[in-house]
């Protein structure tokens, strides 16, 4: 995984409201604003 990837997953992340960004300095940080998340995720079913 690239650093690329990471940047455009916490981007994803932050446009539906999982992840947030603190100013740090020059720095943006991201913070997640919850104690526990529950992520949900349907798999196709197996081929063979």
């Amino acid at each position: 995984m690239a650093v690329g990837d990471v940047h455009d997953d916490l981007h994803a992340l932050a446009d539906e409201n999982v992840v947030r960004f603190e100013r740090e300095g020059r720095r943006m940080r991201p913070i997640v604003p919850y104690d526990h998340v529950e992520i949900e995720v349907s798999l196709p079913p197996e081929v063979g």
